[in-house]
């Protein structure tokens, strides 16, 4: 078979949506015995049972000899950090993947974008890129799809704003929170000992019912007995879609604009900091979750494979 890597960033700038957007990706083909690994070129943490090959170098050339060292043949991209310039490059030497959320376009191997807004990106395609867009062929982490749906708790509200919370969107959220409910509130690996602190401190200040958690491994149970989601406009609400989970988002950074525009055209409430002040009477109405946003839980994957399809490739 040939070896896959996955390029993403994984550090306190980047946050972790990259990885978790392609761990349940990464799951499916590693259970299947297929060789898969994550690559990122800033050493940062190791994370429990994920391959991460680590390689300190921006220098395109650089990095296809490091690769071609370690026989990848199978590049997936998801890194909105490499230049177009670099994605061709590396198109030369292996089978590109790449996660197309600037909508560039790129004549390359292929493309994917499970944003249900993706399909209507892409007026002209190249003849010789495969596309694969929309939700269909988003692959989520087991450690959503094993979990049952429950009834929640009354008055729960489950806030996580991304693994790194790169813009400390949490603790400038708090004093917006009405304090008749029960908060579960999630902090990622990203996020530092201090921070952790000053969370502590200010939920305690407003006088708010909670629970602070630090990256718990029961993150999705927590979310499955909560009413509500407060999450940052990332993918996080596709996760939020499938366990019909009503939820507010919170635009941290411009890269989320395209899928908050299409959170609020789907009545989705989004927020940036500036609005905030509104939170706390929408959180003590009924938020509802739009009944037209559905996800498919066992769609016939095309990506995996197709993925699997290129690592079964004889070697030239």
């Amino acid at each position: 078979m040939n070896k896959i890597a996955i390029w993403t960033p994984i550090n306190s700038k980047s946050g972790f949506g990259h990885f978790y957007r392609m761990l349940g990706l990464y799951e499916i083909l590693k259970e299947q015995n297929y060789p898969i690994q994550y690559f990122t070129n800033k050493e940062y943490l190791i994370l429990e049972n994920v391959d991460i090959l680590s390689f300190n170098s921006n220098n395109v050339d650089e990095i296809i000899i490091f690769l071609i060292n370690k026989n990848i043949k199978i590049l997936i991209i998801d890194h909105y950090e490499v230049s177009t310039d670099t994605i061709q490059e590396l198109d030369k030497v292996f089978k590109v993947i790449y996660f197309d959320a600037k909508f560039n376009n790129l004549e390359i191997n292929s493309i994917i974008n499970f944003n249900p807004y993706a399909i209507t990106k892409y007026r002209t395609k190249h003849k010789d890129t495969k596309y694969f867009l929309g939700l269909e062929y988003m692959n989520f982490r087991k450690s959503i799809t094993k979990i049952k749906i429950k009834k929640p708790i009354k008055n729960s509200v489950f806030i996580s704003i991304g693994g790194s919370d790169i813009s400390s969107s949490t603790y400038i959220l708090i004093p917006y929170l009405p304090k008749n409910k029960l908060y579960n509130i999630i902090l990622g690996k990203g996020c530092s000992e201090e921070y952790y602190g000053s969370i502590k401190k200010i939920a305690t200040k407003y006088k708010l019912n909670f629970t602070l958690f630090y990256q718990p491994s029961s993150y999705f149970d927590i979310l499955n007995k909560s009413e509500l989601a407060i999450i940052s406009c990332s993918t996080s609400s596709y996760e939020m879609i499938y366990f019909s989970k009503p939820f507010i988002c919170i635009n941290v950074i411009e890269n989320q604009d395209e899928i908050t525009a299409y959170l609020s055209s789907k009545g989705i409430f989004t927020f940036k900091e500036d609005t905030l002040i509104k939170l706390s009477a929408i959180i003590n109405n009924e938020v509802k979750l739009n009944k037209s946003l559905v996800i498919k839980k066992n769609s016939n994957n095309k990506l995996v494979t197709y993925i699997k399809g290129l690592s079964n490739e004889r070697k030239r």
